[in-house]
């Protein structure tokens, strides 16, 4: 039998609906239980739901273990019955699925939010988070699922936590789903479109939506979504908003409304549909008839370098103008930055946040190396400092591992790494760390012999580097490189290299960075001498510049290109 994502390139696949409505209304979940715990204590219920949808038409039907972590389930004194309420979740739904011998039955294992929040939105660590979710999702295919769905999150960080936690589980297909309030962003800010650019770039199987507020609301999420990825679309959702009738909790849209709005979903592309709260096997029924000759619609996605914070995406192409890299947050030079970070405060780098964004820095540089500190230490206070004050996504300005792996781990989004170079320590240590995390990467073309002297040379190491970065499932359009501007004043015959490196970087398709303000450095009239390099190197093709936002001159170059 084919896995699932082999079926999902020719075929819409239903999955079932809810699964707390029902056993609410089925009797056997009484007022304050837990639904989980029925795995253990009546089975005969869960495998009952799990036939009815199955029978109703569904491909696909989810355990039930949607708040079966540790963390969650210490709610109801059930922390030491998780490993076992999670096995049975899978073993039931796979008895179930494997009698029917004539359809291939999936079952999905389902994972929720912990209900304790990421720092710095609660108390819990992000790697806690993480062994939490790798915890549930072992005992969830060891009982026999054939993929793993992360549903109804809403912090970004969390989920990021938890397809982590599958990836390094491993061996299933993961299924990421976010909710958004009417349609627009999550109860933390986030956009379907900056959900979906850093769970692309992830490496979630199918990304999607579920619960919400109901179908109508969706069709703008899944138009977000689309897009920005050429993963797998789901969508999910309640049958509309629970209304209070006579005592009792009534769902709008009927069996039939609903169906109608699977099609609208078929047609802009969604592979995966099925029903959150208030949905029931009636309208899978429907959802089964009315998507019975249906074929998952083609979709367009074109690659482009995108990076997202935990409410915005910025992208290359997006805008008349190169993408501006904020080079602000650095302690080179700065006395009372650098006693700041010495000090653990971060006001001097909130500052600069505000005042680069209010500039019109598309995302912002942090570099907080300062001799005498750890560095993992000092730079995820301060990546949470800036996302506190901006917008902007991040660039991790960093050679150190450590520190670049503490940063990745606080970035509420898809963040830069500054840089990897042709050193194989650095491309062994920072090239995994970008996968892992679906950071995008910047090469700096040089390695342990130094900065070549010619474009052919620095274009051969930045190649080098990003074959073994394709190699390790990097996508091309996350990787910038810097050809390296060395200071006029000491080398001015390689000023001209490194504009031949910016067109030759363009013919191969790379996309490329400079900081530009190195050009100037030791010269009187700095300002007058970067913006002049600045226009050269738009004109060659840059794409992205790190440069002081708040210099008007090199704004207005900016704007001319």
């Amino acid at each position: 039998m084919k896995g699932i994502l082999a079926r999902l390139k020719n075929e819409i696949l239903i999955y079932d609906g809810a699964f707390g409505t029902v056993l609410q209304e089925s009797g056997a979940l009484k007022a304050g239980a837990c639904p989980e715990e029925l795995n253990i204590s009546n089975p005969g219920v869960v495998k009952k739901i799990h036939r009815d949808y199955i029978n109703a038409g569904a491909d696909v039907i989810e355990t039930n273990s949607f708040g079966a972590s540790k963390l969650k389930l210490a709610a109801y004194g059930l922390e030491k019955d998780a490993d076992r309420i999670n096995y049975e979740a899978a073993r039931i739904a796979r008895s179930v699925a494997s009698a029917y011998a004539s359809r291939k039955i999936y079952v999905a294992g389902s994972v929720g939010p912990l209900d304790r929040q990421i720092t710095p939105l609660g108390d819990l660590s992000f790697d806690e988070a993480v062994k939490a979710f790798e915890d549930q999702i072992r005992k969830l295919k060891e009982g026999g699922c054939d993929l793993i769905i992360l549903e109804t999150f809403a912090d970004i960080k969390e989920i990021k936590a938890a397809v982590i936690a599958a990836k390094e589980i491993g061996g299933l297909p993961i299924q990421a789903q976010m909710t958004f309030e009417g349609g627009e962003r999550s109860t933390y800010g986030t956009t379907p479109a900056a959900f979906a650019v850093l769970l692309n770039s992830l490496g979630a199987d199918i990304i999607g939506t579920n619960c919400s507020t109901g179908p109508k609301e969706l069709i703008n999420v899944i138009k977000e979504i689309s897009p920005r990825t050429d993963r797998f679309i789901s969508c999910q959702p309640n049958a509309g908003l629970p209304e209070l009738r006579s005592g009792k909790t009534y769902f709008p849209e009927t069996p039939k409304s609903f169906a109608r709005y699977a099609v609208t979903f078929a047609k802009l592309g969604v592979n995966v549909i099925g029903g959150c709260c208030g949905t029931t096997p009636e309208h899978i029924i429907e959802v089964r008839s009315a998507l019975k000759k249906s074929k998952p619609a083609k979709r367009i996605y074109v690659p482009s370098f995108r990076l997202s914070s935990r409410t915005k995406v910025v992208e290359l192409g997006a805008k008349t103008r190169p993408l501006i890299i904020g080079e602000r947050i650095n302690p080179t030079g700065k006395k009372d930055l650098q006693e700041e970070i010495k000090q653990g405060k971060n006001i001097i780098i909130r500052r600069e946040a505000i005042e680069q964004s209010r500039k019109g820095a598309d995302i912002l540089d942090v570099n907080v190396g300062v001799p005498g500190t750890r560095e993992q230490d000092t730079i995820a206070p301060a990546v949470e400092a800036v996302q506190a004050v901006s917008e902007a996504p991040v660039s991790i300005d960093s050679a150190n591992p450590f520190a670049v792996e503490a940063a990745l781990k606080e970035a509420a989004g898809k963040p830069l790494i500054n840089s990897v170079n042709g050193e194989k320590e650095k491309i062994d240590s920072i090239l995994p760390l970008a996968k892992k995390y679906g950071a995008a990467v910047l090469v700096l073309a040089l390695d342990s012999r130094g900065i070549p002297k010619d474009c052919a040379a620095r274009v051969k190491i930045a190649e080098g580097v990003i074959r073994k970065a394709v190699a390790l499932g990097i996508r091309k359009e996350d990787i910038i490189v810097d050809p390296l501007t060395l200071a006029i004043s000491a080398k001015p015959e390689q000023v001209k290299e490194t504009l031949k490196a910016i067109k030759a970087l363009k013919k191969k398709g790379f996309s490329s960075s400079l900081g530009v303000s190195n050009i100037s450095f030791g010269l009187p009239n700095r300002r007058k001498i970067n913006a002049d390099f600045f226009g050269l190197a738009l004109a060659s093709g840059l794409d992205l510049a790190i440069i002081n936002p708040s210099d008007d001159n090199m704004f207005w170059v900016a704007k001319q290109k």
